[in-house]
C-alpha cells in the first residue's frame, strides 16, 4: 500500500525585537521563499498533507506580514503541528520537516563533541519570538519529538535544517547573509519558556524505550557534561540534512534573481532535474549542494552534513546502494571535442593515469553494474552509448581527463559541468610482473589451454608484464606468481616469496572462465597492495603525524597490548579505534578504513553518507569507532592461517573541503572460487610506465611512487596506520 506523506514547512524571515536575551537576530528575506519552493515541489509529486508556519518580513519591524498568530513559527505552534501530524499518521507513513531560518548554539563550541561528525547536538532553531522570551527549539527537543514519531508511530521522518549555529552572522559580503546571530557565538540564556520546553521534552523522552543518549551526569568533570545529546545525531528510521558543520555558517544569497537559502536552492535545483525520472537519494543531494557551493563560492566554508539513513531517496522509503560518483567540470579548451574534464577525485583516492570513467547526466540513476556500456533513459526507451573519459593527469584530489571516442558521443550525452563520473576501470601506478609456469608435461589439455590463454592475456595487458617461470628460483623477480595447486590441480596465486597468498582460493581449470578469474584476482590483489603501500601518491610531507594519536583500546578503555608494533586482539574481542587531534587546527577531517585479511577495503568511520568527520582539538573530542575483531570463519584453502592481520588506516585531511575516500573501497575476494567474477576492471593503458626498458628488478619499482602533478595551495593530508593481529 502506498504510504501517506505529511509535511511541515517552517520559515522565519521576521524576528521580533526584545530584551529577554543578549543576542540579536536580523531579519531574513529568503526563508519563506525557501519553503514556498519546497511546497511547490511537494505538490508536484502529489503531496497534499502540507502544513506551513511562516513569519514574513516586509520592512515592518513590529509584526510579521501574517496576521494569524497560530501560523507563526513559535515553539508552541510547531509542537501543536507535530502533535497533529502524530495523531493522523499510520505505520509506514512518511513525514518531512523543513526549517529555514536562524540557528544558534546553546553551548560553547568547545563544549561540544565534534569528534564524531555530530553537527546537531547543542544547537537550537531560533524561532520568531525568541527575543521576546519565546522558547528556542533545541536539537534535543526536536530529536525527542522525531524519535517518538519513528519509534512509537512507526513512520519514517526526513528533516532538512537550512540554518547555521556558529554565531556572529554579520553580512560578510554583498551576496551572502548568514543565518545565525549577529553578535554572539552562543546563547546560554534560559527563559521560563525554555525551562518549560525542556521539561516537556524530558517527560516525552521518559515514555520512550531506554537508550544511551550520551548525556553525562551533572557532576562529571567532562567539559560537555551538561550537553544533552540529540537523538538526531545518529538516528535510525530518519534522515537529517543540515546546511553546514557546527563551526561553519549557512547563508542565503541572490540566486536566479531572488534570495534563497543556499542549501534549499541547490536541493530544489537537483530535485527538479530528476522530475519525471525518479527521486535522488540524500547522499546525491548533499553531493550536488557541495558541488554548487564550491563551484560558485570556492572560498566559502559551508559543507552540508548528513545524519542517519543517507542512502534513502528524498521523502521516500526506498534505499539505494550507490557506487561512488564524482562531479566533473568542463574546462575551457578550443574545440568541443578537445575539452579537458576536471574530475573531483585524485591520486590520494587511488586514481592513476589511464583509469577510465563512465559519465552520466547528473539527473540519471546510476546503474549498479560496472560493465554497462549502454543504458536506456527512464523517460525514453532509446538506448544510448554512455560516454567514457580517460584520466591523463592526476592531482592529489582532482584529475584531468579527455573524452574517449568523442566522435561517437551523441550531443545529448556529451559531458558537461555537473555530469557524474563513475569508475569503469581503475589503473595501477606501476606495471605488475606476473610469473606464469610452463604447462607441465602430461598435463590435461584443459590445463594446458588455460595456462596458454592466461599467458597471452597477460602478455597483451598493459598493466601486467609476463615473466616466464623457467627457473623456480626466480620468484623474487615477480610481484605475483600463478602456480599449480598440487592438491587440486587448480591455479593459485603466490607472492614474491613463493608463498601462497592466504585466503585466496585456487581456481579450477574445469570451470568456465578460469583464466579470467585468475586475472580478476591478480588485478584485485595489485589494487589492494598499491593502495595499502600508498603507491599512487605519498602523503603531504608538511603535515606531521606527531600532531595526532591513532590507537586501539580494549573493552576496559586502556590501550590494547602491543607486540613488535602490532596490536594483539582475541577472536571476537570488542575494541575501539580512537583518533585524537593534538594540533590546534580545527579543520581536521578523518575517515577510518580497514584493509581486511580477506582482501577487502571498507570504511569503518564515519557512518554512511558522511565521507569524513571533523575532529576538533583535544582528548575529549576524539573520534572513535567500536569494532569486533574476528578471524574470517570461511577458509579459502585448508592451509589458511588460524589468525588474521588487519590494517586500520586513518586518512587525515586538513582543509575547507574534505574529499570522499570511497573510491578506495574494495569487496572481499570470495573464499569460493565459483563466486569470483570473470569481468575485469583492468585499464588498457599506462601512459608513462617504464615498460620493458626499465630495471628488471622488482624491488626498485615497488618503492617508487608515481609522480603526481602538484597544484598551488595543494591541500594537506596524511595517514596513520595501526596493525591488529587477531588470534
Amino acid at each position: 500500500m502506498t504510504p501517506n506523506k505529511w509535511a511541515l514547512l517552517i520559515a522565519v524571515d521576521f524576528y521580533f525585537r526584545g530584551n529577554e536575551r543578549q543576542v540579536d537576530f536580523h531579519h531574513l528575506r529568503g526563508c519563506v521563499r525557501d519553503v514556498s519552493l519546497i511546497e511547490d515541489y511537494l505538490r508536484s509529486i502529489n503531496v497534499h498533507n502540507i502544513e506551513r508556519l511562516t513569519a514574513s518580513y516586509h520592512n515592518n519591524d513590529d509584526n510579521p506580514q501574517e496576521s494569524d498568530q497560530t501560523s507563526w513559527p513559535t515553539y508552541d505552534n510547531i509542537k501543536a503541528k507535530i502533535d497533529a501530524i502524530r495523531s493522523k499518521v499510520k505505520p509506514g507513513d512518511l513525514v518531512y520537516i523543513h526549517y529555514s531560518g536562524h540557528g544558534i548554539l546553546r553551548h560553547k563550541l568547545e563544549d561540544l563533541d565534534l569528534g564524531d561528525g555530530d553537527a546537531i547536538t547543542g544547537t537550537a532553531l531560533a524561532l520568531t519570538d525568541v527575543a521576546k522570551g519565546g522558547a528556542y527549539l533545541t536539537s534535543y527537543q526536536l530529536g525527542v519529538w522525531v524519535r517518538r514519531l519513528v519509534e512509537i508511530n512507526k513512520v519514517r521522518v526526513n528533516l532538512t535544517l537550512d540554518s547555521c549555529h556558529s554565531g556572529r552572522g554579520l553580512r560578510n559580503n554583498d551576496d551572502i547573509v548568514l543565518r545565525t546571530s549577529c553578535d554572539n557565538m552562543e546563547d546560554k540564556s534560559m527563559t521560563k519558556s525554555d525551562y518549560e520546553a525542556d521539561s516537556h521534552a524530558a517527560e516525552v523522552e521518559a515514555g520512550l524505550p531506554q537508550i544511551n543518549t550520551g548525556a553525562d551526569q551533572e557532576n562529571s568533570n567532562e567539559r560537555n557534561a551538561n550537553v544533552k545529546r540529540s537523538w538526531l545525531s545518529s538516528p535510525i528510521g530518519c534522515t537529517v540534512l543540515t546546511a553546514c558543520q557546527l563551526d561553519q555558517t549557512a547563508g542565503e544569497a541572490h540566486l536566479r534573481g531572488e534570495r534563497n537559502g543556499i542549501l534549499t536552492h541547490y536541493m530544489i535545483d537537483y530535485l527538479n532535474r530528476w522530475s519525471g525520472i525518479g527521486t535522488p537519494t540524500y547522499t546525491q543531494i548533499a553531493q550536488h549542494v557541495k558541488f554548487g557551493i564550491t563551484t560558485n563560492w570556492p572560498d566559502r566554508l559551508q559543507t552540508p552534513v548528513l545524519h542517519g539513513d543517507s542512502f534513502y531517496e528524498f521523502f521516500g522509503n526506498q534505499q539505494h546502494v550507490e557506487r561512488p560518483a564524482y562531479l566533473i567540470r568542463a574546462l575551457e579548451q578550443p574545440g568541443s571535442l578537445d575539452k579537458i574534464f576536471r574530475v573531483d577525485v585524485g591520486a590520494a583516492q587511488g586514481v592513476a593515469v589511464g583509469a577510465t570513467y563512465s559519465v552520466y547526466p547528473s539527473s540519471w540513476c546510476l546503474p549498479p553494474s560496472a560493465d554497462v556500456t549502454t543504458v536506456s533513459q527512464r523517460h525514453n526507451e532509446t538506448a544510448v552509448m554512455i560516454p567514457k573519459i580517460r584520466i591523463v593527469k592526476t592531482f592529489p584530489f582532482e584529475s584531468d581527463a579527455t573524452l574517449i571516442d568523442a566522435g561517437r558521443v551523441c550531443e545529448e550525452m556529451t559531458p558537461v559541468t555537473g555530469s557524474l563520473a563513475v569508475l569503469d576501470t581503475w589503473s595501477l601506478p606501476s606495471r605488475q610482473h606476473v610469473g606464469v609456469p610452463l604447462p607441465p608435461k602430461n598435463c590435461s589439455d584443459k590445463l594446458k589451454d588455460t595456462i596458454e590463454k592466461l599467458t597471452r592475456e597477460i602478455q597483451e595487458s598493459e598493466i601486467f608484464a609476463h615473466f616466464p617461470l623457467i627457473d623456480v628460483n626466480a620468484s623474487h623477480l615477480c610481484d605475483f606468481i600463478v602456480s599449480i595447486d598440487d592438491a587440486t590441480g587448480g591455479l593459485e596465486i603466490r607472492d614474491s616469496q613463493d608463498a601462497r597468498v592466504s585466503r585466496v582460493p585456487a581456481v579450477s581449470v574445469d570451470g568456465e572462465g578460469a583464466g579470467a578469474k585468475i586475472l580478476h584476482i591478480l588485478n584485485h590483489l595489485a589494487r589492494f597492495k598499491a593502495l595499502q603501500s600508498l603507491n599512487y601518491i605519498s602523503p603531504s610531507t608538511s603535515l606531521g603525524t606527531s600532531q595526532y594519536v591513532f590507537e586501539m583500546l580494549g573493552p576496559d578503555g586502556n590501550a590494547l597490548g602491543i607486540s613488535n608494533g602490532v596490536y594483539q586482539a582475541r577472536d571476537n574481542q570488542d575494541v575501539t579505534a580512537r583518533f585524537v587531534n593534538k594540533s590546534q587546527e580545527k579543520n581536521v577531517h578523518v575517515a577510518i578504513f580497514m584493509f581486511n585479511a580477506t582482501w577487502s577495503l571498507e570504511r569503518m568511520y564515519p557512518e554512511d553518507g558522511q565521507p569524513t568527520a571533523q575532529v576538533a582539538p583535544g582528548e575529549d573530542q576524539a573520534a572513535a569507532v567500536d569494532l569486533t575483531m574476528c578471524i574470517p570463519p570461511e577458509r579459502a584453502h585448508p592451509d589458511d592461517p588460524p589468525h588474521a592481520r588487519d590494517l586500520l588506516r586513518a586518512y587525515v585531511y586538513v582543509g575547507a573541503h574534505p574529499p570522499s575516500w570511497d573510491e578506495l573501497l574494495l569487496p572481499d575476494i570470495p573464499a569460493n572460487a565459483d563466486l569470483i567474477p570473470t569481468g575485469l576492471q583492468v585499464d588498457p593503458l599506462l601512459v608513462d610506465d617504464e615498460g620493458e626498458g626499465g630495471d628488471s628488478s622488482r624491488n626498485g619499482k615497488r618503492s617508487k611512487k608515481r609522480q603526481v602533478t602538484q597544484v598551488n595551495s595543494s591541500p594537506q593530508w596524511t595517514v596513520l596506520d595501526l596493525w591488529v593481529h587477531t588470534t
